[in-house]
């Protein structure tokens, strides 16, 4: 709005970026594939033409460093359609890290506790953590005081979502410290869904 331009959304990683953007045609990501070779594989590690895997690259111009069949450490869904002759991304849910699978094989991904804290002004920042199956900690660092109320709602929430196999714990802390290379990251699984 401050600058009257319309916004890109543009995908790529610290090995290997611009990977695909999108454009005023669609809202799917056009994979660059004259730069990459881009696979999706299931936790197979077959090669897929539709639904979701982890991203692939092969860099086609890189000659210092090639990167043959990367695996990115992302997650993403193949678009319906090509574009401009590339194929397309649906959608990049996230890192593979950031994907809960629970006990039953069901998947969560990471937006999904967006909508869980979504409105809540009494919480400055929250990160969640599945240390194995069965265990989720909740950590929330809170602007000022809890608001209790809105904390009830928001524990009976997401217990009703997990159900009573999940068991979640969750704490209240006076500040959630940044993770390595000064990052953060809101969602993250100890468990490997390979």
């Amino acid at each position: 709005e401050t600058f009257d331009c319309k916004v890109i959304n543009l995908y790529g990683g610290s090995e290997a970026n611009p990977i695909a953007i999108s454009t005023r045609f669609s809202r799917d990501l056009i994979a660059f594939e004259d730069v990459f070779h881009v696979d999706l594989i299931d936790k197979e590690g077959k090669t897929i033409e539709k639904g979701v895997g982890s991203i692939l690259v092969t860099d086609l111009h890189n000659k210092y460093m090639p990167i043959i069949r990367y695996e990115i450490g992302d997650i993403a869904e193949w678009g319906e359609n090509y574009q401009l002759g590339f194929k397309t991304f649906k959608e990049v849910k996230g890192k593979t890290n950031d994907v809960f699978v629970l006990p039953d094989e069901k998947v969560v991904f990471p937006e999904l506790w967006w909508l869980f804290f979504k409105g809540q002004e009494w919480i400055n920042k929250f990160k969640v953590i599945q240390e194995d199956m069965n265990f989720i900690r909740v950590l929330i660092e809170p602007v000022g005081e809890v608001d209790e109320n809105s904390f009830e709602r928001l524990k009976g929430g997401i217990n009703s979502s997990f159900g009573k196999e999940i068991k979640i714990k969750y704490e209240i802390v006076d500040k959630i410290p940044l993770d390595k290379g000064d990052k953060f990251r809101y969602v993250i699984s100890k468990v490997d869904i390979k």
